[in-house]
């Protein structure tokens, strides 16, 4: 079951970490999402889904395994 929670929530407005952890608990569960996806799921622009996956592995919690040009996997 896939809970989008941060759609109707108005009061409170998710910070940058809570936003890593959200990329984060999504890559676990499917190795294989798309940048796009995570975007859509945390109501982030791509770019920022980029910078996010960069902390993760500067901070060393998340290795991209690159099958292609166009086609990584975490």
């Amino acid at each position: 079951m896939n809970i989008d929670f941060l759609k109707n929530i108005q009061f409170f407005l998710p910070t940058e970490k809570i936003k890593i952890l959200l990329v984060l608990d999504q890559v676990e569960k499917n190795k294989k999402i798309t940048q796009a996806q995570l975007a859509k799921y945390t109501h982030s622009a791509l770019s920022m889904i980029n910078n996010y996956i960069k902390i993760l592995e500067k901070d060393g919690l998340l290795v991209k395994n690159k099958k292609s040009k166009k086609n990584v996997e975490y």
